[in-house]
């Protein structure tokens, strides 16, 4: 699969993009939108770096109130810091704050980059652009292709599409033999529930 350009989703599956970029460990961004909102991927070397997710479901803040790490009212006085402090991330006004400890913040930089990473499978209809290119995105976390290639599918895929993807995935011959689970997904997994 040539890699590069722009396209959708409908014709081009998320799984074929993921597969390829990350077996020819390439270094850049998968943009792409849907119904109005953008999503991103960051790529440094073929694994996942960092994520944007124009889904509120996504915001680390609500998934740690779900999870009960903090309250709705740290979070708001999180939100108040960002306004405060242009360029501040949720997940940096929390810790600013006290709200986690740098243990519970890393594991929050995993948590979100899972949840932002993950919702690129939910978004059959998009449109997207690659851009191959150096950047300084990344919070620490990383997850590698195979990952996201197994949990987008096993999160997103209903039986029909989930037969369409794989078959398009034989038929374009995508090795993922090289491909590593990513690091720390077993204390992701037992922190937060998640396999």
């Amino acid at each position: 699969m040539a890699i590069g350009g722009a396209g959708n989703l409908a014709q081009t599956s998320i799984a074929q993009l993921v597969a390829a970029i990350a077996s020819k460990r390439l270094t850049g961004s998968l943009a792409l939108e849907q119904d109005g909102r953008r999503y991103a991927l960051w790529w440094q070397s073929g694994a996942i770096v960092d994520a944007e997710s124009g889904n509120p479901e996504d915001q680390i803040g609500r998934l740690l109130v779900g999870k009960g790490v903090v309250t709705s009212q740290q979070v708001g006085q999180a939100i108040e810091a960002m306004a405060a402090t242009p360029g501040t991330t949720q997940l940096q006004a929390l810790l600013r704050l006290r709200a986690l400890t740098s243990e519970q913040g890393r594991d929050a930089a995993e948590l979100e980059l899972t949840h932002k990473a993950l919702r690129t499978f939910a978004l059959p209809n998009a449109t997207y652009k690659i851009a191959v290119a150096e950047h300084a995105r990344g919070q620490g976390a990383t997850l590698s292709g195979r990952w996201l290639l197994y949990h987008g599918m096993r999160a997103h895929y209903g039986p029909e599409r989930m037969e369409r993807e794989l078959y398009t995935l034989k038929a374009a011959s995508v090795a993922l033999t090289h491909l590593a689970k990513a690091p720390g997904a077993a204390a992701r997994e037992a922190a937060y529930g998640e396999s």
